[in-house]
């Protein structure tokens, strides 16, 4: 979208300059994409720069221009409805001008992040442990993952606390002891992906998204990871299902 100018007084008074990007002088030269005739006006009076959606005015002028009755020291954004002082005789309005690049970049943020919503939406629903579907056992995913993390719990291929904390969040959270288990599930996820990622189960899960998905229905189709990278991805995604649980 282009900004528009409409003149409000002087010579060129009523006409309409549309400033479709680049840089825009505003003066008698004949360069000018908004060319005024007033004496009053310098040869280049002052130019208007786009930047992405961002239209800006700079006053080249010894007589000043002026912005909402306040002279114009330095670059100034214009916004819709904006008046333009050039002299004592020529005044202009900004007619119209697109959204500011900030507004823009915020409406692209809150698309995507409305997508990431509706997406984990559906992962969740997809992989709720209490959706009663008919295919995905958590409780045998639990026991496989618990016998996993207890044979692994060697400080070298999983943390040696990832076995009893994994025991003592489930205990929470088959007795219902919904703040218990969330805290547990936390400690369990900041245990397994250390900063560093030590164990690299971080990026393998990450890499593997349907590894827990094979394990609660082993008719979905099985990562081609070894025995333990599987079971690695599958435990971490475990992890964090419980912990978005409410």
């Amino acid at each position: 979208m282009s900004c528009t100018l409409k003149i409000l007084s002087g010579p060129e008074a009523n006409q309409e300059f549309t400033l479709a990007g680049g840089e825009s002088f505003v003066g008698r030269s004949q360069r000018c994409s908004v060319r005024l005739t007033s004496p009053s006006i310098s040869y280049e009076h002052a130019v208007i720069t786009r930047e992405a959606d961002d239209y800006f005015i700079e006053n080249l002028s010894a007589n000043g221009t002026y912005v909402n009755n306040e002279r114009i020291n330095a670059r100034t954004r214009l916004r819709s409805k904006d008046q333009i002082r050039l002299s004592p005789e020529v005044a202009a309005r900004v007619t119209s001008v697109p959204a500011t690049a900030k507004n823009s970049s915020t409406r692209r943020v809150l698309v995507i992040l409305i997508a990431m919503m509706l997406v984990c939406g559906i992962i969740l629903i997809e992989l709720d442990p209490f959706s009663g579907s008919s295919t995905a056992d958590w409780n045998k995913a639990y026991s496989a993952l618990q016998d996993f993390a207890q044979q692994e719990s060697n400080g070298r291929d999983l943390p040696r606390d990832a076995a009893p904390l994994l025991r003592d969040a489930w205990l929470y959270e088959m007795s219902k002891d919904r703040p218990a288990a969330s805290q547990a599930w936390v400690r369990l996820h900041v245990l397994l992906s250390d900063k560093n990622d030590k164990y690299g189960i971080e990026s393998l899960a990450a890499n593997n998204r349907r590894a827990l998905g094979h394990l609660l229905d082993p008719q979905q189709k099985n990562p081609e990871l070894t025995q333990d990278d599987f079971y690695k991805a599958a435990l971490l995604q475990f992890v964090m299902q419980m912990e978005r649980r409410k």
